[in-house]
């Protein structure tokens, strides 16, 4: 990331940057800077000279401190709404694979936020420790609006919800994807109010593999297809032409919830929209089993033995709101022909 091209008076363009990376040596660039703090990011990275954009640290700036050592902008509010404890759920962390509680997990991302009735939802991803960590799920809370200012009370860490369970055992992300089989699911989603009624939309997935397919990129949809052999790969390509990370859809399920007492809380069975699959086809050649689901998902009902209402209430929220955020585009699909 601190490499630039750099044109010498011949007009030969030449890459710049750092010696060690002009001799082909990249252990700098080791570890993953996204898995570093601060303070350790700007010490294995420090300000290269020779950048053509220079960064000047405002007064104050320390890496080593909360909030960077810079004061928070004078029209900023904060409001805190959990504080995460560190988790060992993981496998490789000697961990049962099971999250220890609502709160455990460091890695927290992807936020949404909904007003339902006289309440804002945040809803969250959740790993032990990555993005895109295997046994991902979504976490949430509901804040009760005080008044028309903006004062909301999160209720503190007593109020979270687990929105969606692991779907499988928590673990730590892999740089390349496993060969023998697929254990990288993530439960993911969204709610939606739905004539005044609170509906979760998720969806089973997982990250597994690149593609240098464009059709196939993790970018612009799920691939609910094979992808061409010679454009799938178990690991990140160190070559042209540029690769994307895969993402494979399982299927989606459905729950109703609502606010209880200014907690959030399932009123519903999940429902799924059909059979999760055992194996999915990564390329015409290679098909991997997936590992046992968690029995809310491989033991739900399938979407058509819910009430009437409750189906009719998930088909008008497909098909009559365009929300703001959606994990599951349907556009673009690839061919399966």
């Amino acid at each position: 990331n601190r490499i630039f091209l750099k044109i010498e008076k011949s007009g030969e363009p030449k890459i710049g940057g750092p010696e060690e990376l002009r001799r082909g040596n990249y252990s700098s660039l080791l570890p993953d800077p996204r898995h570093m703090g601060a303070a350790e990011l700007y010490s294995t990275y420090p300000p290269d000279p020779q950048a053509p954009i220079q960064w000047l640290p405002p007064e104050g700036f320390d890496p080593a401190v909360a909030g960077l050592g810079l004061p928070p902008l004078d029209a900023a509010e904060h409001d805190v709404v959990f504080h995460p404890l560190p988790s060992k759920a993981s496998l490789e962390d000697g961990g049962s694979g099971g999250y220890e509680s609502c709160r455990h997990g460091t890695f927290n991302h992807n936020l949404n936020v909904l007003r339902f009735r006289e309440h804002l939802l945040a809803v969250w991803t959740n790993h032990a420790k990555d993005e895109g960590g295997y046994g991902s799920r979504r976490l949430g809370c509901a804040g009760k609006i005080l008044d028309p200012h903006g004062n909301i009370d999160w209720h503190g860490d007593g109020a979270l919800a687990e929105i969606t369970r692991a779907p499988m055992p928590v673990r730590r992300r892999k740089r390349v994807s496993d060969r023998d089989a697929i254990r990288s699911a993530e439960a993911l989603g969204y709610f939606r109010v739905v004539k005044g009624r609170l509906f979760f939309f998720g969806r089973l997935g997982c990250i597994h593999g690149v593609t240098t397919a464009a059709a196939h990129e993790m970018t612009r949809r799920y691939a609910n297809c094979p992808v061409p052999g010679e454009n799938f790969f178990f690991g990140k390509r160190s070559k042209p032409p540029r690769w994307s990370y895969v993402k494979w859809s399982f299927g989606r399920f459905f729950q109703e919830w609502d606010i209880i007492n200014d907690r959030l809380q399932p009123i519903s069975p999940v429902y799924k929209e059909s059979d999760f699959p055992s194996e999915m086809a990564l390329t015409p050649e290679i098909s991997l089993p997936l590992e046992t689901l968690a029995p809310i998902y491989r033991e739900a009902p399938l979407l058509e033995e819910a009430p009437e209402d409750f189906q009719g209430h998930i088909s008008w929220g497909e098909n009559s709101q365009k929300h703001g955020k959606n994990f599951f585009p349907p556009r673009n699909q690839p061919s399966c022909t």
